[in-house]
């Protein structure tokens, strides 16, 4: 996973780009300035072939990009991870999928993959979170890898210990309508924060959480709108 975080006039572009794979503190949407580190991954182990190959990672085959845009007249600070802003993906529809989640990110999760390792799951570092100040007529774009976490029962075959487990594997998130809420807050009084807008300190003020609808795959970038007293107006 890499990323960059680049400026230009009037907004700041934080770019993200997600994980094909789960490994120490990673998640499915990550940045250059990293966020807690991880450990490595293990060695090949258990079986090998038919139904243990079937559980592998697959690699994330699309992506969405979204670009918050702060006209609410005020800064806004959104609560962040391992490095990235933290959200919520739903898929929407008339029946969407009970056997997937859809994770926002996958921080230190363990997968079948990796208990198939002589390893097993890696060891992670704690993540660093904090903030990220948005200031009023400014944006921030990002990345989310479109992946899904799917409920698998693994054989004893597949394992080093032989022993049969319940995991997840990553796979793919299927073409559809989905959602994303993130939550935004008015204030950190505490707050100490550098010239990209990273802040480390506990969000105060109000707070409100927007939804915004986005397809896969996606046809572009989906804008995330703060409008004018997105968090209220003053009276008078």
């Amino acid at each position: 996973m890499n990323g960059s975080i680049f400026g230009s006039t009037g907004s700041i572009a934080w770019g993200l780009v997600v994980a094909s794979l789960i490994v120490g503190c990673g998640s499915s949407v990550e940045d250059d300035g990293g966020g807690g580190g991880g450990g490595g991954t293990g060695g090949s182990g258990g079986g090998s072939g038919g139904v243990c190959e079937e559980l592998m990672d697959v690699e994330p085959a699309q992506s969405a990009t979204f670009t918050i845009r702060n006209e609410s007249g005020i800064a806004a600070y959104f609560p962040t991870g391992c490095a990235s802003v933290e959200g919520v993906v739903r898929m929407g529809g008339d029946a969407p999928p009970t056997d997937l989640t859809f994770p926002w990110q996958t921080g230190c999760a363990p997968t079948c993959e990796d208990y198939q390792s002589e390893q097993g799951p890696p060891v992670c570092d704690a993540c660093n979170s904090g903030l990220l100040r948005i200031e009023t007529g400014t944006s921030v774009s990002f990345s989310w890898t479109a992946v899904a976490f799917a409920a698998r029962d693994m054989p004893g075959t597949c394992t080093p210990d032989g022993q049969g487990i319940a995991c997840e594997q990553v796979v793919d998130a299927p073409t559809g309508t989905y959602e994303l809420e993130l939550t935004a807050h008015t204030d950190c009084p505490d707050c100490t924060c550098d010239d990209t807008g990273r802040c480390q300190g506990e969000p105060g003020g109000q707070s409100s959480t927007i939804d915004t609808a986005f397809l896969l795959p996606a046809g572009g970038d989906v804008e995330v709108l703060l409008p004018n007293c997105f968090f209220g107006c003053a009276e008078g």
